[in-house]
């Protein structure tokens, strides 16, 4: 955690042990960027390696989504393997204002048993821009 109250780390989703939906989220602060970008070129998601426990593809679709307060919830896309990558360049224009956004992972379904289907990431959030002079 830094002086910002961003959270850095993994982000977790799936079901635990009780077959209980687990919604994964984590948090950038982008309030740097609010009075000091001329252009935005691009923003990516990048849900890192992924780490699976369990059979937690078997809960999939994971639905991605953003979350701030200029964009309230905004579905960003779906997630049926490992692979996660989101061009999120249009969601981050919109919340250039706000101090800070979420992007959440959520289940669509739980794999029955009494064993976590559990999928993990550790995501980075790249945005590429033309700051003010």
């Amino acid at each position: 955690v830094d002086e910002g109250n961003s959270w850095y780390g993994a982000i977790i989703a799936g079901d635990d042990e009780h077959d209980h939906k687990m919604t994964g989220f984590v948090q950038f602060d982008i309030s740097s960027l609010k009075n000091n970008v001329t252009e935005l070129h691009s923003a990516t998601l990048n849900l890192g390696p992924c780490k699976p426990i369990g059979l937690p593809m078997l809960t999939q679709p994971f639905d991605i989504s953003a979350v701030s307060s200029s964009l309230g919830t905004t579905s960003i896309g779906t997630l049926k393997d490992c692979s996660g990558e989101f061009n999120v360049s249009g969601v981050m224009f919109k919340a250039l204002g706000d101090n800070s956004v979420q992007f959440m992972i959520r289940p669509a379904n739980v794999h029955p048993g009494n064993t976590a289907d559990q999928i993990t990431y550790t995501p980075t959030l790249t945005i590429v821009y033309t700051p003010k002079p």
